[in-house]
């Protein structure tokens, strides 16, 4: 759910798909959470859903953000195939649209995010669960960190 006034992302609900069966769950950690976005995404988002306004008109407050042509959700393997084929014609590398989270992870691990910030970004119940899966990325941080004191602290003789 996109709150353009805050610039965030309200995570409640998750579109689930079990073979052919689809249905709306909590997401994956039972629990909700609200993820901010920069100002390029939030204006990416509002010139996207300004579109699906344009196409379908009326209130779309409460609808899916990706959509088929009837304005109906896309079902999550609908959504990752799509993903597929945009990812095959650009003739970048192949990867998963779930790729993009672990991306986004790193990408905040290895520019110094606090990973408690990376842990509620991305709903894992707790901060163990970044750590075990992230923790190959930080093999310089000790280095960092003790680099950061020694500036920050006179010497003692």
């Amino acid at each position: 759910d996109v709150q353009f006034g805050l610039g965030v992302v309200s995570v409640r609900r998750a579109l689930c798909q079990a073979g052919s069966r689809v249905y709306v769950s909590r997401p994956k950690s039972s629990v909700a959470r609200v993820v901010e976005l920069d100002k390029e995404t939030i204006k990416v988002m509002r010139a996207h859903r300004n579109r699906q306004r344009r196409v379908f008109g009326g209130d779309l407050s409460d609808s899916w953000v990706f959509v088929d042509k009837d304005g109906q959700h896309l079902t999550p393997s609908k959504l990752s195939k799509t993903f597929c084929q945009l990812v095959e014609r650009s003739g970048l590398p192949r990867i998963r649209m779930h790729d993009l989270r672990h991306t986004h992870a790193s990408h905040l691990i290895m520019s110094g995010a606090n990973i408690k910030v990376v842990q509620e970004r991305l709903g894992h119940a707790n901060a163990n669960i970044t750590l075990m899966t992230y923790t190959h990325l930080m093999p310089t941080t000790q280095r960092a960190a003790i680099e950061t004191l020694a500036k920050s602290q006179p010497l003692l003789r």
